[in-house]
């Protein structure tokens, strides 16, 4: 008894040393991270969750295998490209294009890129007699120049740009066979979209030229033959 009394005298001592010498102003509120306020209310969270549970709920903790997660890595990435549509892409080399067809578009890349102008040096333009149709230059840049004619239902746009212009183009070939034509002593890049639009896109080393069209491949390509002559 003697000595829970000195023990008592002895703790009440050392609490009225510490309360003599604690001085507010130097005390520090300690502060938590958000991090750690975050991960404390989930806890919170999941506890309060558990109490609403019914008393058969018995959860488990089960330490998955490297060929499980392997699995369901490849279910998930399978199951990705379903919903995206991405499928088998094919990829041509014409001329010094790199086309490369998947199921809803074509990917588009001018090679030796680097090696070509950065600005159209020199002026190419539809030369065959054109004059019943409408024309309109719709862009004239340093890179870039496109020129529309229309004529009742019938379309020609034509293009020129530099290749790093034409880099990662999205041309909509759905549905449609990635073909190869000669436009003068070119390999040209062409498809058909559907009865009406047409599409020529050829590289004579420096420039990357387009053709979209709506008339008959026949005038079309006599069309992109004067052009390439240039």
């Amino acid at each position: 008894m003697l000595k829970s009394i000195k023990l008592r005298n002895a703790l009440e001592m050392s609490v009225n040393d510490m309360n003599s010498t604690y001085d507010e102003n130097e005390y520090v509120l300690h502060r938590f991270s958000w991090r750690y306020k975050r991960r404390k209310r989930a806890i919170i969270k999941a506890y309060q969750q558990s109490l609403n549970r019914p008393q058969e709920f018995e959860s488990r903790y089960r330490k998955i295998s490297f060929r499980q997660r392997l699995r369901l890595a490849i279910l998930v990435a399978v199951t990705a490209a379903l919903l995206t549509g991405a499928g088998v892409v094919v990829t041509y080399y014409i001329g010094g294009i790199r086309a490369e067809q998947q199921s809803t578009h074509t990917d588009a890349f001018a090679m030796d890129w680097e090696n070509a102008p950065l600005t159209l040096e020199k002026s190419y333009r539809i030369t065959y007699d054109l004059s019943d149709y409408t024309k309109e230059i719709i862009i004239n840049i340093d890179n870039y120049y496109w020129e529309a004619y229309t004529k009742g239902y019938d379309f020609i746009d034509f293009t020129c740009s530099t290749k790093e212009m034409f880099q990662n183009s999205r041309l909509n070939t759905e549905g449609t066979e990635i073909e190869i034509k000669k436009v003068n002593n070119y390999d040209a890049l062409y498809f058909q979209l559907d009865e009406k639009t047409k599409c020529l896109i050829w590289d004579n080393g420096e420039y990357i030229f387009e053709l979209h069209y709506s008339i008959e491949d026949s005038l079309a390509m006599v069309i992109a033959t004067t052009i390439a002559e240039q």
